[in-house]
């Protein structure tokens, strides 16, 4: 998972890992899917070339980067069909979706760690989820209580907090 920000220049890109399926960010009422494109092999690290592509593509505040570094990359997949290269590639599923956080629009502040949380007001049975160390757990006990369409919260704590989530000590 990648996060491009906006607001710091210092922190432009902020790669996160998890083992979020394209079934679990469906559940994420913001997500958009992009569908499959074909990433040159010799790209040995997927997330350093997506992040290259994305510098070259737009500047950070331009919204549509996605859907532009897609089309870009459907481009190039045409241009190396006609070369019968395409055995030299390998398919990304691109998906994207809005986390909200503060204000402060830095995702990952220096020396914190993240929680995650879900909400869904116009839910009949539960409403909001607590806050979780995993965004896998998370939309999972989302998708357990209250379906799909869930807006999802992240904030950026001191280890003493992320720590008592981790026990199970949540706050809400």
């Amino acid at each position: 998972m990648s996060y491009r920000s906006t607001s710091s220049p210092s922190r432009p890109f902020i790669q996160l890992h998890t083992q979020l399926t394209p079934a679990q960010i469906q559940l994420i009422q913001s997500h958009e899917d992009f569908g499959e494109v074909r990433v040159p092999v010799s790209e040995l690290n997927l997330a350093s070339f997506l992040r290259n592509q994305i510098d070259l593509e737009a500047p950070s505040k331009d919204a549509r980067t996605v859907s532009k570094l897609v089309a870009r990359l459907r481009d190039a997949k045409a241009a190396h069909d006609d070369d019968s290269d395409s055995g030299h590639s390998v398919v990304a599923h691109i998906l994207s979706f809005t986390v909200l956080g503060d204000q402060s629009g830095e995702l990952v502040p220096e020396g914190r760690m993240l929680l995650w949380k879900w909400d869904k007001p116009q839910s009949q049975y539960r409403k909001t989820g607590s806050w979780g160390h995993s965004l896998t757990k998370v939309l999972v006990d989302a998708e357990w209580n209250t379906g799909k369409d869930v807006t999802l919260y992240v904030k950026a704590v001191e280890e003493e907090e992320y720590e008592r989530v981790l026990k199970g000590e949540t706050k809400t």
